[in-house]
């Protein structure tokens, strides 16, 4: 199950910051059994990487009816983790191996991959930057070509750091682009807006609760349908 949530502004300050609700306005059929990492919904396609050691994967989907289009297995030894599309490119992060692994978008053939230190969570793009989580309260901005570290940014509401940072929602086509991170929780996860990825934060939403996710304990990814 895929949940669709559309946000409805709030009136309550939470460290001078607004917090914003939601409503679920759409349920799309999923595979239970696909734990997902990460999503891009991309010229009517959903790109979905997949996790766990032995069942990782990267496909495309149809988003109405859950069908797989398209698949690849990541081998063993990885757990995948975010995805973005990069132009032709289907980029795919890696929990523990310190590898990205980079994909063509329309095949599926690997291309090559980078090597980065720390742990790879979320991973998406403002145009320009490759930007990824590592499990921590610092967003990364890499250099698509290389992946290189051209800058980091931390992410903070107030005095409170935003750790771990699991989860990336592609900006909009705004300027400066607006970068929706998730912060993970057990019982819920917490996404907190903000420009460029500079801290501070400019929104604050209220937190997911796993029962409206049926894919983990807790919401490992979004995708902005409207992209």
């Amino acid at each position: 199950m895929l949940t669709g949530l559309s946000l409805l502004a709030g009136q309550v300050l939470t460290e001078n910051l607004p917090v914003a609700g939601y409503q679920v306005v759409k349920v799309y059929p999923h595979d239970p059994n696909a734990f997902t990492q990460g999503l891009q919904f991309v010229d009517g396609v959903l790109y979905e990487g997949t996790g766990l050691n032995g069942r990782s994967s990267i496909r495309k989907v149809k988003l109405e009816t859950g069908e797989v289009l398209q698949k690849r297995d990541v081998p063993a030894q990885h757990f995948g983790e975010g995805i973005t599309v990069w132009k032709t490119d289907l980029i795919e992060l890696t929990w523990q191996s310190q590898v990205a692994l980079v994909y063509d978008r329309e095949t599926f053939q690997q291309r090559r991959t980078f090597n980065y230190s720390g742990e790879g969570w979320g991973l998406t793009h403002d145009g320009v930057n490759l930007i990824m989580s590592d499990g921590t309260d610092y967003l990364r901005f890499l250099d698509p070509a290389t992946f290189e570290v051209r800058r980091r940014a931390r992410v903070m509401v107030g005095d409170t750091r935003c750790a771990p940072i699991e989860v990336l929602a592609p900006p909009p086509r705004c300027t400066p682009p607006i970068i929706t991170v998730t912060i993970w929780s057990p019982t819920g996860t917490v996404p907190v807006t903000g420009e460029g990825g500079r801290p501070p934060p400019t929104k604050i939403w209220e937190r997911v609760p796993p029962q409206i996710f049926s894919v983990s304990d807790a919401p490992e990814a979004f995708s902005r349908l409207s992209a």
